[in-house]
């Protein structure tokens, strides 16, 4: 038997990943470079995982229960075979793994390199999401993004005569200098992992 860490945030990460049956390859999240990481072919993350968290590589894992509660970052997992049982009372649910070899997409070539001529704005996603669907029946939006103090402009991309703005966050992270360098730390971080485990 083996036993791993998985962090609560790749045990959540399952919700990113593809209802597709068809889509198997990323209907799981993949452990891999050190990093958890999971698509739909829409939308994707990626979640760094601390250099002594004993967590499975090259694996694909689908977690088959409820997503994780409490503060524990990470929580225990007993596998055998190709089943996951979480330990903890908190559990975030059992897990299968696939044991084919799944060709996961090449999640570092869809990232940016760097973050040069990017505009920096901190919304909440939420505004942005009940205007979709106002808007557009498949929530697919058109965004004008300008200075942070402008705000976000949006309209639907089926819709000629409606037009939404999202203001700037007030409270919490702003695009100040420290979070620009967060930002481009953490990209460059990734990038570095797939490097040095490729």
């Amino acid at each position: 038997m083996k036993t791993y860490q998985i962090p609560k945030t790749a045990i959540k990460m399952q919700a990113i990943c593809s209802k597709n049956l068809s889509r198997k390859t990323i209907g799981h999240v993949r452990f891999d470079h050190g990093m958890a990481m999971a698509t739909d072919g829409h939308k994707l993350i990626v979640h760094k995982i601390t250099d002594d968290a004993e967590t499975p590589q090259g694996q694909s894992w689908k977690f088959t229960g409820k997503q994780p509660k409490g503060n524990a970052d990470f929580h225990t997992f007993n596998v055998i075979d190709n089943l996951a049982y979480d330990k903890g009372s908190n559990a975030g649910g059992d897990a299968t793994i696939d044991q084919e070899i799944l060709v996961f997409p090449s999640i570092q070539q869809v990232l940016p390199k760097d973050l040069k001529g990017k505009i920096y704005l901190s919304i909440n996603a939420k505004y942005l999401y009940e205007l979709a669907k106002i808007m557009d029946n498949n929530c697919e939006v058109t965004l004008a993004i300008g200075k942070e103090e402008d705000g976000v402009l949006v309209k639907g991309i089926g819709s000629r005569d409606t037009l939404g703005l999202v203001m700037p966050v007030r409270t919490g992270e702003h695009w100040d200098d420290t979070a620009k360098v967060n930002m481009t730390e953490t990209l460059g971080c990734i990038h570095e992992q797939f490097k040095s485990t490729s």
